[in-house]
């Protein structure tokens, strides 16, 4: 997992089984939007459609589904808060 904090300071995270955990330092956290990217392996395999015999022995035919995702959330004071609806005012 890769945090990107509000003043542009990346923190990876890596565990090499079970969910990594970000954890705010107290004293460091700034308040603003914290972006993140998770990577991770699954057991779930998929066919692969276009096989590269690539000179290692078995060709292969499967390969494991990555699970990827990206967002944000958002620090107030030191907390993850859950941010305010926010509606544009008509001009």
């Amino acid at each position: 997992m890769v945090v990107a904090a509000p003043n542009g300071k990346i923190t990876e995270i890596f565990a090499k089984s079970g969910t990594p955990v970000f954890e705010l330092q107290p004293g460091e956290v700034q308040d603003g939007v914290y972006r993140y990217e998770l990577r991770a392996a699954t057991e779930e395999k998929q066919e692969i459609v276009n096989p590269i015999d690539n000179g290692r022995g078995e060709l292969q035919t499967e390969s494991f589904v990555p699970f990827y995702r990206t967002g944000a959330f958002f620090v107030e004071r030191g907390v993850i808060v859950t941010p305010k609806e926010v509606k544009e005012e008509e001009g």
